[in-house]
């Protein structure tokens, strides 16, 4: 195998692969994959929602809460409106208060993300997490 296809596979992932490391908490990871391939520009729409979904799975995982009202789009309802309850709002006056209105759902959300962590045994961000929640 020549470097240019370890670093850019030509072939898109299985979405079994996909399902399997999502399933084991690897949501970044199946996201690299996606993004490596370029699945977000596939033909298969399958491969396209997976790829928008574990785009946002990674930025949740990265407690991005400043852009979780934007990067919802991909996600059912229900999700979305959960990730939006957990942001901040981008504006002061803005009808959506998020976060600021009630706390209750980005501290789910954080400790869902620190079981995550946790799991994966990634002690530094376990730190990190309970250092963002105290």
């Amino acid at each position: 195998m020549s470097v240019s296809q370890t670093l850019w596979p030509r072939q898109l992932p299985d979405l079994n692969q996909i399902a399997t490391l999502c399933e084991a908490g690897w949501y970044d990871t199946a996201d690299s994959m996606l993004r490596m391939t370029r699945a977000s520009e596939s033909d298969d729409p399958h491969l396209v929602q997976a790829a928008a979904v574990t785009a946002v799975a990674r930025r949740v995982l990265a407690l991005d809460a400043e852009d979780f009202e934007e990067i919802g789009d991909p996600l059912p309802a229900d999700l979305r409106s959960r990730l939006t309850d957990a942001g901040f709002p981008h504006h002061p006056r803005s009808t959506e208060r998020g976060a600021l209105g009630d706390l209750v759902p980005l501290y789910e959300l954080m400790l869902e993300v620190l079981d995550i962590r946790m799991h994966r045994e990634e002690p530094q961000q376990v730190v990190v997490t309970c250092h963002i929640l105290g």
